[in-house]
C-alpha cells in the first residue's frame, strides 16, 4: 500500500474526526457569513437554523446510503427517502417560516429542493466511502495472493536448480576434479543470489545474467565435449531493473531437454539482448522425444509453466512469449518491457 492509499484509509477509519470536521467547517462558513453583514444578530438564528437543517439532512442521506448498502433493496431505500424527503422539506418549510418571519410560495419550491440536495450529498458521501474502502481492501488483498503466489513458484524454481547443480559437482567429485573447491565457492555465489537476492522485487539485469552465466558453467560440465554451445549476452545494459529468477527457467530448460538427446550433438544457443526498456532472450536446444514423453515435457514442465505464471503476474500485458517445438528443436523467445 503507497502513502496516498494509506493515508485515505486512515482518514476512513477515523469517522470521528470527519464528521467533527464537517460540522465544524460548516459552522465556521455560516457564522463569517453573518459576521460579515451588519445585521449579524437578527441573521443569527436564521444561522443556527441553517445549520441545523443541513447537518440533519445530510445525515439523513447518509442514513438512506447505509440503508442501501445493508439492505440493498431499492423498495426500502424509496420508501425511507420518501418519508424522510417529505418531514425534512416540511419542517424546513415551517421551521425557515418560524425563524424569518416572512412567507414566500417559492420556500415550496427551494427548501425542498435543498433538502433533496443534502440527503443526495450525504448518501453519496456514504456510499462513496464504502466503495473506496471496499476497494483498497480488495486491492490489498489482491497484491497480498499475488505476493504469496509470487513467493510460492519462484521458492519451486530454486530447489530445482539445486538439485541439478549438487549432482553436477557430485560427478566431478568422483572424478577427483581439483576444481571441485572452487566449484563450491561458486555454488554458495549462486546460493546466496537464489535464496536472498531473490526475495527482491527487482534486480539489475547484470545481477540476473553472472547468475545465469554461472549456471552455464555449471550445465556445461555436465554435458562435456558433446554440447555446442553458443551465448550472447554483450548487448545488454546491466542496470535495467528485472525480476529475479524470472530468466532462469528458459535456460535451465534447455538443457533439460538436452537429456533427450542422449549420445548425439546437443545444440544450445542462447541470446540475451536489451534495448531501452526491452528485454529479448532467444533460447534454442536441440532434443529428441521419446516415446513417453507428455504433453508437459513438451511445453517445458514445471520450470516453464511456473515462468508463465510469473509473467503474468508481474509482466500482465508488457510481455511476450513464444514456446516452439518441431521435433528437432525447442525454441523459446521472450520479450518484456520492463516499464
Amino acid at each position: 500500500m503507497n502513502l496516498s492509499e494509506t493515508w485515505i484509509v486512515q482518514q476512513l477509519e477515523k469517522r470521528t474526526n470527519v464528521h467533527v470536521f464537517f460540522a465544524l467547517t460548516l459552522l465556521v462558513i455560516l457564522l463569517l457569513i453573518v459576521l460579515s453583514s451588519r445585521y449579524a444578530i437578527d441573521l443569527l438564528p436564521r444561522a443556527l437554523f441553517i445549520y441545523c437543517f443541513i447537518l440533519a439532512s445530510v445525515y439523513a442521506g447518509r442514513w438512506l446510503g447505509w440503508i442501501w448498502l445493508v439492505k440493498r433493496t431499492l423498495f426500502a431505500v424509496v420508501i425511507a427517502s420518501a418519508t424522510l424527503f417529505s418531514i425534512f422539506s416540511a419542517a424546513g418549510i415551517y421551521g425557515w417560516i418560524f425563524v424569518s418571519h416572512y412567507h414566500s410560495e417559492n420556500f415550496f419550491v427551494t427548501i425542498p429542493l435543498f433538502t433533496a440536495l443534502f440527503m443526495t450529498l450525504g448518501a453519496g458521501a456514504k456510499i462513496a466511502r464504502a466503495v473506496i474502502k471496499q476497494q483498497i481492501t480488495e486491492a490489498n488483498l489482491l497484491r497480498l495472493h499475488k505476493e504469496s503466489e509470487l513467493n510460492l513458484l519462484t521458492s519451486q524454481l530454486s530447489p530445482h536448480f539445486l538439485f541439478n547443480t549438487l549432482n553436477n559437482i557430485y560427478g566431478l567429485a568422483i572424478q577427483g576434479d581439483q576444481q571441485v573447491p572452487n566449484y563450491l565457492v561458486k555454488l554458495s555465489t549462486l546460493l546466496r543470489y537464489s535464496v536472498y537476492v531473490s526475495n527482491e522485487r527487482l534486480v539489475p539485469l547484470g545481477q540476473e545474467v553472472d547468475y545465469l552465466l554461472n549456471y552455464i558453467d555449471f550445465e556445461s560440465i555436465r554435458i562435456g565435449k558433446k554440447l555446442q554451445l553458443t551465448v550472447s549476452v554483450d548487448t545488454i545494459d546491466k542496470e535495467l531493473p528485472v525480476a529475479p529468477m524470472l530468466l532462469v527457467p528458459f535456460i535451465e530448460n534447455a538443457f533439460k531437454h538436452s537429456k533427450n538427446a542422449t549420445g548425439q550433438p546437443v545444440r544450445i544457443d542462447i541470446q540475451l539482448t536489451s534495448k531501452g526498456s526491452a528485454i529479448d532472450l532467444f533460447v534454442r536446444n536441440s532434443h529428441k522425444h521419446s516415446s513417453r514423453n507428455d504433453e508437459s515435457d513438451r511445453s517445458g514442465g514445471v520450470g516453464l509453466q511456473n515462468a508463465r505464471k510469473r509473467l503474468a503476474l508481474l509482466y500482465p500485458d508488457t510481455h511476450n512469449l513464444t514456446l516452439e517445438d518441431d521435433n528437432a528443436y525447442f525454441t523459446a523467445r521472450l520479450k518484456i518491457i520492463t516499464s
